[in-house]
């Protein structure tokens, strides 16, 4: 496998990887955040009012 380190930092894998660093890769991608991205909670209620036909008030 060859690494590639970017102007920017990144790392770029190529060929094959074996199975510990498959496992290492693996555990460094799930380790980011559980949660899904929402919009902020003023434009929810905005985008709720809207659906309800209140009126659009910021």
């Amino acid at each position: 496998m060859a690494i590639q380190i970017t102007p920017k930092g990144n790392v770029l894998l190529s060929g094959r990887l074996t199975a510990h660093e498959e496992t290492l890769l693996n555990a460094r991608l799930n380790a980011g955040p559980k949660t899904i991205a929402q919009a902020p909670k003023i434009k929810r209620d905005v985008t709720d009012r809207k659906r309800k036909g209140g009126n659009d008030v910021q």
